[in-house]
This record gives structure tokens, C-alpha cells and sequence, in this order.
């Protein structure tokens, strides 16, 4: 994490005047990739949580009944949430109400997509062992493919 400190610190001796016009654009779009994905990691500090807060779970809950409305089964955000593995619907679920992903821009929306992808590989084992996300997922609309692609169903059948 230090490393990371005093990486992003040592930018404060960079002067972007010496910069020729294309490596100045090259670094200005480098530049924007990192915020954007710093952003997005930031947004999804919810489901990091070991203990998740009722004001996540229903977040979660909200987000789920919403995606798999079945009449907004053509809006390209709720789409492409559909279209994430369950870990990863079920981080950003944790994290975002949908009005945040309504305003959300569409550059910081595809890398937060990319980002709970991520963050779905650290996470797994936690929210796989969460009675509270287990019982909003079975409460909620989600179509039945989407149960049938539990990752957590041998732990399901394990508990039962």
C-alpha cells in the first residue's frame, strides 16, 4: 500500500509543460483510466465489508428486483449488470442505488463493471458464506438462470 502512496506522491514533480502534444494526450488519457478505475473502487467499498449493513442488503435488493424487471430487460445499463457473473451483480448490488447508476456516466459505468469483476475474485468466498445476501438473493425477481448460476450453490446444498 506504501508503494502506492508514494507512487501516486512522486506525481507532485511532474510537469506536464515538458510533455511533447502527443506524449501530453497519451498521459492525460493514462491519467483518466486511473482515476476512472480509482472511482469505481471506491464505489464498490461496500462489498469489501465482512458484515454486511442493512442499507447494503437493500440495496442489493433493489438492484436485483430492478435488473430482472422484465420490462426493462432492454435498458443498456441493467443489461449489462445482467450480463455480469453473480458475484459481480451481487457487489455492485451491495454498493449502488439505482439512481448512482442512472447519473452514472457511461465511461466510470464500464469501468465499474470491470472493476467488481475484480473485486468479485477477493470477495467470493465472504459473500458466498453470507446468510443475509443468500436470503435477499432467494427474496428477490432474479430469473431463474441466474439462481441456477449461484456460485455458492455447493454451499447451499452443504448448509441444508
Amino acid at each position: 500500500m506504501d508503494t502506492y502512496i508514494q507512487t501516486i506522491g512522486s506525481l507532485d514533480d511532474f510537469d506536464p509543460q515538458a510533455l511533447a502534444p502527443k506524449d501530453l494526450e497519451t498521459t492525460l488519457s493514462t491519467l483518466k483510466q486511473l482515476l476512472l478505475k480509482t472511482e469505481a473502487a471506491k464505489l464498490l467499498l461496500p462489498a469489501k465489508e465482512t458484515f454486511f449493513s442493512r442499507v447494503a442488503l437493500g440495496r442489493l435488493s433493489h438492484l436485483l428486483n430492478l435488473v430482472f424487471r422484465p420490462d426493462k430487460r432492454h435498458e443498456p445499463k441493467l443489461a449489462a449488470l445482467r450480463e455480469l457473473d453473480s458475484v459481480s451483480l451481487i457487489i455492485c448490488g451491495l454498493s449502488l442505488t439505482q439512481k448512482a447508476i442512472e447519473v452514472m456516466r457511461k465511461e466510470l459505468f464500464d469501468i465499474l463493471l470491470e472493476q467488481a469483476v475484480v473485486a468479485s475474485q477477493t470477495t467470493v468466498k465472504i459473500i458466498a458464506k453470507s446468510d443475509e445476501i443468500n436470503k435477499v438473493v432467494l427474496s428477490s425477481s432474479a430469473d431463474e438462470d441466474f439462481l441456477k448460476s449461484r456460485f455458492y450453490r455447493p454451499y447451499i446444498l452443504q448448509s441444508s
